[in-house]
């Protein structure tokens, strides 16, 4: 009685588990339609950007109208210049006289401003290798006073922002849709001191937060 009593119940368990799978497999393709699963499975497609005629480039910024920016090494890889991606055309955005420049940071306003750094063609008084060392590359990648840059739209061409009085370099990391710029500049009389400052309408001086 015990022995029948217990196949019994291992048939109705095995009868319960195979209506589970029965289930399960008649239920995947419903789930695998849910949008939740559709969603997951969204593509992207990936455009190779031109260059000014270097072996690398490198976007580091994108806004909501699809403006990429970033720099692009010229011809022999020995400098580069910032560059502006709109719709897949590529534009030079030059220098401020130096032999480099560079969008480094992600400048996401609509107002058709980017900033950056760039090298002007006036040597580094002290010798110093940091405005500049880490944010290009190549043999001209220090020695020249650096300075923020503002590029418009409107405008069509690089403009330097100034620095806090006395102070050799800065650089600008970000703008905003009222054209408000944000960066760094050294102080004056240091050569390590600096410190963050805004760039307000008209990009004419430095306020210091």
């Amino acid at each position: 009685m015990t022995t029948q009593f217990t196949t019994k119940r291992a048939s109705q368990i095995l009868f319960i588990g195979l209506i589970t799978i029965c289930c399960a497999a008649t239920l995947a393709p419903v789930h695998a339609q849910r949008p939740e699963a559709t969603k997951a499975k969204t593509q992207y497609q990936v455009s190779n950007l031109p260059s000014l005629g270097g072996t690398s480039s490198a976007g580091n910024s994108i806004n909501n109208q699809t403006w990429a920016a970033g720099y692009s090494r010229l011809t022999g890889d020995q400098t580069r210049h910032a560059a502006l991606w709109r719709s897949g055309v590529l534009s030079d955005l030059d220098t401020l006289g130096g032999p480099n420049s560079s969008v480094t940071w992600n400048v996401k306003n609509t107002a058709g401003v980017i900033v950056g750094i760039s090298q002007t063609l006036t040597p580094e008084p002290l010798g110093e290798i940091w405005s500049s060392f880490f944010f290009y590359s190549g043999p001209f990648r220090a020695g020249y006073i650096n300075l923020g840059f503002v590029w418009e739209q409107a405008l069509g061409q690089m403009r330097g922002l100034p620095n806090f009085p006395g102070g050799n370099n800065g650089f600008a990391t970000g703008a905003n849709n009222l054209r408000q710029v944000v960066g760094v500049s050294r102080l004056r009389y240091s050569s390590f001191a600096q410190r963050c400052g805004l760039w307000d309408r008209p990009i004419r001086s430095m306020i210091s937060p």
